[in-house]
């Protein structure tokens, strides 16, 4: 139980590697889907509301594709800036497992 404890709130550089690669992953998947436009809005809502957030593009198709359904979106943009924030993190945590501080 301490371990888990540990993991979750100060994870060694490895683990964090690992979760932040878990989470590019999962972004990849979902490459044209609502979740990684940059147009989507989402909520903090406590877990019992059902709430798909907003299209700040005002796109037709955003109920339709955030419920799953296989449309096309003429308003989709990938947001790469999370992506980027996400790899230079992985870069730093590499320099401090490898014992380089740059």
């Amino acid at each position: 139980m301490g371990n888990r404890i540990r993991r979750i709130f100060s994870p060694a550089p490895e683990e964090e590697i690992k979760d932040l690669n878990q989470i590019l992953g999962i972004h990849k998947e979902q490459i044209g889907e609502c979740s990684t436009c940059v147009h989507y809005k989402g909520r903090n809502l406590p877990g019992y509301w059902t709430d798909y957030g907003s299209c700040k593009a005002k796109s037709p198709h955003f109920l339709e594709k955030v419920t799953h359904f296989k449309v096309p979106c003429s308003s989709y943009q990938e947001n790469i800036c999370d992506v980027e924030k996400i790899k230079r993190k992985i870069k730093e945590l590499e320099a401090l497992k490898d014992g380089k501080n740059d």
